[in-house]
């Protein structure tokens, strides 16, 4: 069995490297260097750090950290479990095909800016790849940070943290910093159902989630849901406790946007979601669209890429 440092330098490796240096080169193009321009114009973001709430995410390290570069904490919640790090891998072609495994995982995600459930369900439920922490730490490393602490951790009643097992895990708290350690990040995943019937049996991230500093929420891919009475729950609490919210047609319905309460400003283009979600088209959304005629956005996102008409609304609370 070879080491690492002789996998590093074999052929096969070189070649996987490179394919991830030309992708990655791409999505830096194509989105986050166009992302980074776009966000100081919005104006949106506070002088100091924040705490971003990022339900349906996924395995999205990525997009969250574009749009919310200060985000001291950012807190995601998907259905994929969590996983583990590969240390049991081996230093032969096991390595190499895990490296494969964590770049086909991501390939919807770097192409079109979302993750698409069906294949997440399939990818991350393999012996090695078995769930979202390899892609967290595959993303904060391409962004140049350091991983400096990996936890487990469970919720009590009170929405209190608790140190545990992966096995008894709720969630993962991955702790970073930049290079020369003088600013850190901390990402938490949490594995779970935030749909109603989920949440009445977690009182204790229903207080976790009141609790949340910043009350900032981000949500693009997220699958209609909430506008669903079946997350009527989840809905409610990012209403009550949000002060900012950056969000595509697939979040918060529009009509509980388009009212005194929030100052809204929309990014892009928008007519009709795709043909899977005919039926959450949002003529009320449509309309203001058209009357504001807002610029198109820069970078290609969501799910209306297919349409071309990627967008976002920004809703601040008055």
């Amino acid at each position: 069995m070879k080491n690492y440092s002789e996998i590093a330098l074999s052929q096969g490796w070189l070649n996987m490297k490179n394919e991830l240096d030309n992708e990655w080169a791409l999505v830096d193009t194509n989105k986050i260097s166009k992302i980074k321009t776009w966000v100081p114009k919005t104006n949106y973001l506070p002088q100091d750090s924040l705490t971003l709430f990022y339900p349906f995410a996924g395995g999205d390290a990525l997009y969250s950290n574009c749009f919310f570069p200060t985000s001291k904490k950012t807190i995601m919640i998907g259905l994929e479990p969590i996983g583990s790090v590969g240390k049991d891998l081996k230093a032969d072609s096991s390595c190499l095909n895990y490296i494969k495994k964590i770049k086909r995982a991501l390939y919807t995600s770097n192409r079109s800016g979302y993750f698409m459930t069906i294949s997440m369900n399939a990818e991350l439920h393999q012996s090695d790849l078995n769930g979202t922490l390899p892609l967290l730490l595959f993303y904060a490393r391409r962004q140049g940070l350091m991983v400096s602490k990996i936890e487990y951790f469970k919720l009590d009643s009170l929405g209190t943290e608790e140190i545990t097992t992966q096995a008894q895990a709720l969630g993962v708290t991955v702790t970073l910093c930049n290079p020369d350690q003088t600013h850190k990040k901390i990402i938490q995943y949490i594995s779970t159902d935030i749909s109603n019937g989920g949440l009445q049996k977690n009182i204790g991230l229903q207080n976790y989630i009141k609790s949340m500093d910043g009350k900032f929420v981000f949500l693009k891919a997220a699958s209609y849901l909430l506008h669903q009475t079946s997350f009527s729950t989840i809905r409610d609490l990012i209403l009550t406790n949000t002060k900012t919210l950056l969000q595509d047609d697939s979040g918060v319905p529009f009509n509980f946007l388009n009212d005194s309460t929030w100052n809204v400003q929309l990014f892009g283009k928008y007519t009709k979601p795709i043909g899977l979600f005919a039926g959450r088209i949002q003529p009320d959304l449509k309309k203001a669209f058209a009357t504001k005629a807002p610029a198109e956005l820069p970078f290609r996102i969501g799910y209306n890429i297919s349409h071309n008409e990627p967008h976002l609304i920004l809703s601040q609370k008055k």
